[in-house]
């Protein structure tokens, strides 16, 4: 198969099971968002914040570590599948009795401190997870598989199980017990089918591997903490009610954000094997950009523009307050779109060393800011300090991509985001002049606006069709 069929393949499978979870997961959002209330669903969403940094304790980059390995080196395969659950396994339980010794003196409420315990025990499912190995083979139909049987269970037991605000315990270990019983089966499938040949060791022992992943867990503490920090903190400077408009926010960012995870999935195993061939990697960096640009700034934009629709449809009137920082949350996430393309390309490319000083950056200002801007603006600070490190770190990116591989990346992106502030003009006069009431108005101007900004990028060649049509089949 070619590479671009193959990422074609990749992108198409990935999507479809990106679209059924990201369908079942709205459908479990906006039930459990009405059915807990605001508070009850703070509570939930603060203890995922939390158990995430957990996670990636757990992991401590050895995924990503263990995706570039075995894409250079196949035959190291299952050796370094040995090496990462051992480690992991362990790092879990460590973890967990940490968590059940500690949660009593950490100041929570006792639905917090439930809430937490019963979270923490989904490290077991991450720890067992084998979603790397198949990342570094390319073989995303199986991951696609794993996502949306684990999506569809998981929403099927919520709409079964979780009734009112009391089965917070409930909703809290349905995505558990899902992650857990997924990563078990997904394992089991590892041994019975995909179980490689015996293959030579790699050069590192148990530690020195930990050793190797370190600054790659550095790495994704550093993005946990520009995701979500601010909801840790939240839970902290202000009520609970307030903290549950601020997730329900998140989690529709979230939805808006799936396409760099995507594309990141099927660029980053492709990019590191194109490392030594400076004119495909090039290529593929320049296709990437371009795609996450356009998409970026039509799936923002319009989304600012059907905050009025999307708020009440989703949660009702009781989370009215979360509009405005979903708005600045949705502008943030068109910087999301043009950083990834850098950020994929950095860790496929081992530049390891720039991409963490400048996250740690983003991150040192992510934090300053949130503890300035919260007392003063509440949760729209929270999304105020999210956009401002999300724009540094945008740019510094790019700075350290263009010197080190000579990648003039920006100048385009700077067309895409000129082409959604252009669209954007008659899409709000049109906005502000239609009479009709109701949501028909938003979505009228949402349409004229992603119209609008697929032909000026068009024109202005922000995004390259007959380029990018190189990865269809019958091109190659």
């Amino acid at each position: 198969m070619t590479a671009g069929r193959r990422l074609l393949r990749n992108t198409v499978v990935l999507a479809g099971a990106h679209g059924v979870s990201v369908l079942t997961g709205l459908v479990t959002t906006v039930f459990l968002a009405r059915v807990l209330g605001p508070a009850g669903y703070g509570i939930l969403g603060f203890g995922i914040a939390l158990v995430s940094y957990l996670g990636l304790a757990v992991n401590l980059g050895m995924d990503v570590h263990a995706v570039r390995e075995i894409a250079k080196s196949p035959d190291s395969g299952r050796s370094i599948v040995g090496i990462v659950l051992t480690n992991r396994l362990v790092l879990a339980a460590l973890l967990i009795g940490s968590v059940f010794l500690l949660s009593p003196h950490m100041g929570w409420s006792a639905d917090a401190e439930s809430i937490v315990r019963i979270q923490s025990l989904g490290l077991v499912g991450s720890a067992l997870l084998m979603d790397f190995y198949f990342q570094s083979r390319q073989r995303m139909e199986v991951l696609a598989v794993r996502q949306i049987v684990t999506a569809v269970v998981g929403m099927t037991a919520v709409l079964m199980l979780v009734r009112g605000a009391g089965d917070l315990e409930i909703a809290a270990a349905i995505p558990v017990t899902a992650l857990i019983v997924s990563a078990v089966l997904l394992f089991g499938f590892y041994l019975y089918k995909a179980f490689p040949a015996p293959s030579r060791r790699p050069t590192d022992s148990r530690l020195g591997f930990i050793k190797r992943s370190a600054p790659l867990a550095l790495l994704s503490v550093l993005v946990t903490i520009l995701v979500n920090l601010d909801i840790v903190i939240l839970g902290y400077l202000v009520t609970e009610k307030l903290l549950g408009h601020y997730v329900a926010a998140t989690r529709v960012l979230a939805v808006a954000i799936i396409l760099p995870s995507l594309l990141h999935s099927v660029f980053y195993p492709a990019l590191a094997e194109a490392m030594a061939d400076d004119a495909r990697r090039s290529r593929l960096a320049e296709d990437l950009s371009r795609v996450l640009a356009f998409f970026g700034c039509a799936v923002a934009g319009a989304g600012v523009i059907l905050v009025p629709v999307v708020i009440p449809l989703l949660f009702g009137e009781a989370y009215d307050g979360a509009a405005g920082a979903l708005r600045i949350l949705l502008v943030h996430a068109v910087f999301v779109f043009l950083t990834s393309a850098y950020g994929t390309a950095l860790l496929a490319w081992n530049c390891d060393k720039p991409y963490t000083v400048l996250l740690t950056v983003g991150a040192a200002l992510n934090v300053s800011l949130n503890f300035l801007l919260i007392p003063r603006f509440g949760i729209e600070g929270a999304a105020a300090a999210t956009l401002v490190s999300q724009i540094v770190m945008w740019l510094s990116l790019a700075a350290v991509v263009r010197k080190a591989f000579g990648l003039k990346l920006l100048a385009n992106q700077v067309r895409a985001l000129a082409a959604a502030l252009v669209a954007a003009v008659p899409a709000y006069a049109l906005l502000a002049n239609i009479s009709a009431s109701g949501p028909a108005a938003p979505i009228v101007a949402a349409l004229v606006f992603v119209a609008l900004v697929a032909v000026i990028s068009h024109v202005s060649g922000v995004i390259d069709l007959r380029r990018l049509s190189a990865l269809l089949p019958a091109r190659r």
